[in-house]
């Protein structure tokens, strides 16, 4: 597999479920009884063969900081990458960032001291066991700008999400924001494989000319001049939307 470095946002869905999250992360909230949901995210990357992950953080991050600890939990105690906190400050100035797209612009430092190809950036707010590594191979195999990960869902129970719509070779034709649901839509889940150098102009392009959004700005005006091509998840995902959808997937696992 082609080298890659991970990047997963620890406070992008705080919002989702505000019981939960007034003293802690999204990240760090449990999950089955003994997982926190930054370890299905963590797991993903490293069964994958991703030995750097980078943790944007904003605040309440103290119990996420006590549950890594050294990371040898995961097999990243180590000298050379391993986890790596990433403080929540923007390039431009010294107060928190307010969306994705000014926590990329806080991170630019340590995307440019990487040397992997690839960048999977991803979020707290699912549980699956996904393959990033089958993820990377299908972003080469389609010379793809950005693979967006998708799972197929007939209900949506969130304030903001992206439904994508790929032809038949995958490549994504629009992206619509908080579409009306019928029968079914292809949900983004929040996973996204990237060149790492590719990243780094867009990050830049975007500070140039003051955008604000990575879901508006960058992906959905950009269909039509990106190769953006949709990955579809067929297996277990558990979007944690709401507390109700906390709830609901957390008595899922007394199905076995």
């Amino acid at each position: 597999m082609a080298s890659a470095v991970g990047v997963i946002f620890s406070n992008i869905h705080d919002e989702n479920i505000p019981e939960l999250s007034r003293h802690r992360t999204m990240a760090s909230i449990p999950f089955g009884g003994r997982y926190r949901l930054i370890d299905f995210a963590l797991s993903n990357m490293v069964n994958s063969g991703i030995t750097t992950v980078g943790i944007v953080t904003k605040h309440n991050y103290q119990s996420l900081i006590d549950h890594l600890g050294s990371g040898k939990d995961w097999d990243l105690a180590r000298k050379d990458g391993g986890i790596i906190l990433l403080p929540p400050f923007s390039d431009e100035t010294d107060t928190p960032y307010t969306n994705r797209l000014e926590a990329l612009k806080g991170i630019t430092g340590f995307l440019n001291r990487r040397k992997e190809d690839y960048v999977v950036l991803s979020d707290c707010d699912g549980v699956a066991r996904v393959d990033i590594a089958d993820i990377i191979r299908y972003h080469e195999e389609k010379n793809a700008d950005i693979t967006l990960v998708y799972h197929e869902e007939t209900e949506v129970d969130s304030a903001y999400f992206l439904s994508l719509s790929p032809d038949e070779s995958g490549r994504i034709k629009e992206i619509q924001i908080n579409p009306t649901i019928g029968d079914r839509a292809n949900v983004y889940i929040n996973i996204m494989v990237l060149n790492r150098e590719f990243l780094i102009n867009i990050i830049k392009g975007a500070i140039a000319h003051g955008l604000s959004s990575f879901g508006r700005d960058v992906l959905s005006k950009n269909v039509d001049s990106l190769k953006l091509y949709g990955y579809k998840f067929n297996g277990y995902y558990a979007g944690v939307k709401s507390l109700q959808k906390y709830y609901q997937h957390s008595m899922e696992l007394l199905d076995k």
